[in-house]
């Protein structure tokens, strides 16, 4: 369930993976069989739940000798802060232009309520990177927690991000589907797994047309 807070967000809502490729994706030839992006394992995950455009232009500027902020060019649309002491020890501070400067959070006017026991994944999107800024993920538990905000990494001082820019990818999960152990095997076994199944070959393989699908199904249909 995503409830909005405006209803001019019913006109540019987060839309389902699964519905469409991204528009770079359709407008491009590089999808052809042998290719990076015609592997199964990338349409998968371009598929998989739910991309969040923006919903208002929001500039990003200098505040001060080492900081920086966020605004929404849409009042009805807020940005707050993390200043940068609340990731002091963090990797995150360092590669940027100002290395002191806080995090600025735009707040989702969407609020998104998932079945009981279900979370959702934030993911930047990947396959579309930004060298201005990086959208930080983290795991919300939606089911009872409803607001997903989007925080930003910024590397660049000042920039706009526009409105319908694709800003984060929502996968839901179910939270007690977690791994709770990792069985390692041995360098023996390696050579009699590398001949089963799809793993050998290389990306044409792997990308011919339905043949992974068929492996798919066929697994799919055991569980």
């Amino acid at each position: 369930l995503i409830i909005p807070s405006d209803n001019r967000l019913i006109e540019n809502p987060p839309t389902l993976g699964k519905d469409g490729w991204p528009e770079w994706y359709k407008s491009s030839k590089i999808a052809k069989p042998g290719t990076i992006v015609s592997c199964k394992g990338i349409q998968d995950y371009l598929s998989i739940g739910l991309t969040v455009p923006l919903w208002s232009d929001v500039e990003v500027f200098q505040m001060g000798m080492d900081d920086v902020r966020g605004r929404s060019s849409d009042p009805a649309f807020q940005v707050d802060h993390f200043g940068g002491n609340m990731a002091e020890g963090c990797p995150i501070t360092h590669g940027r232009d100002l290395e002191e400067a806080g995090f600025p959070k735009i707040v989702s006017p969407f609020l998104y309520k998932t079945a009981p026991g279900y979370s959702m994944l934030v993911l930047p999107i990947a396959y579309e990177p930004d060298e201005r800024y990086q959208v930080l993920p983290a795991i919300v538990h939606t089911d009872f927690y409803h607001n997903i905000n989007v925080v930003l990494r910024v590397t660049k001082e000042t920039f706009v991000i526009k409105a319908g820019t694709p800003i984060y990818q929502l996968i839901p999960f179910k939270r007690s589907d977690t791994i709770d152990k990792v069985i390692l095997g041995d360098a023996a076994m390696y050579e009699t797994g590398r001949f089963r199944g799809l793993s050998y070959g290389g990306i044409r393989k792997f990308s011919m047309k339905g043949l992974y699908r068929k492996h798919q199904r066929d697994a799919d249909a055991n569980l």
